[in-house]
């Protein structure tokens, strides 16, 4: 092999490694907005244009067991239940997953990205958000999707629990683009265009070449 066809192979053989190294990179939480309606709640006003959305984020391909993973409301229609509740009327934070009730194999089941599967439970300071697709709970067989007060005493002794809710049908969930997505494909484009460069380069030489 010639010196010339070595550094052709040196410098493919970069190439090839930044690129390598770039799709060898470790996977990125998955985070998934959600969405749906107050079709069943008891707080005004109902109507499927009332929606209550946000995200679900530390997620990852496959079955989820629940761990590590959080979400947070981002909007309602009256402006509750937003984050974590606190009795100043602030809201920090976000909910955390409820793993004594819901957690373990199946508590969320991600497809391409997507939540395609899911039952669970997550808690705030004075807040619970219930999520379930079709199926999955007995007593909701066409779905759930509820975010609701932990409990409200009115009049004293008696339990009345104030709610945004859907039974008719799961939440819809959309995938959010991972940060690796968006920000590696443009390096990876210039990464291959180098590469085509230097063969053009490397290509047209050859005639100059005695």
């Amino acid at each position: 092999m010639t010196l010339t066809n070595l550094s052709k192979h040196r410098q493919w053989g970069g190439v090839m490694l930044m690129v390598l190294n770039l799709l060898s990179q470790p996977a990125q939480a998955i985070s998934v907005k959600f969405s749906f309606a107050n079709l069943s709640g008891n707080i005004l006003p109902r109507g499927a244009d009332q929606l209550i959305t946000g995200t679900i984020d530390g997620l990852v391909e496959g079955d989820n067991t629940g761990l590590g993973v959080t979400a947070t409301i981002l909007s309602s229609p009256s402006g509750e239940f937003l984050g974590v509740s606190i009795p100043n009327g602030k809201f920090v934070g976000g909910y955390d997953f409820d793993y004594t009730s819901t957690g373990g194999p199946g508590a969320f089941i991600v497809t391409g990205g997507n939540i395609t599967s899911i039952k669970a439970r997550f808690y705030s300071q004075h807040s619970v958000l219930n999520f379930g697709t079709a199926g999955v709970a007995s007593n909701f067989p066409n779905g759930l999707s509820q975010v609701s007060d932990l409990f409200t005493l009115v009049p004293p002794g008696t339990t009345f629990v104030r709610a945004f809710s859907d039974y008719t049908q799961p939440a819809t969930f959309t995938p959010i683009a991972v940060p690796w997505e968006t920000d590696a494909l443009p390096v990876i484009g210039s990464t291959f265009l180098f590469g085509l460069g230097l063969w053009a380069r490397n290509k047209f030489a050859k005639p100059l070449q005695k």
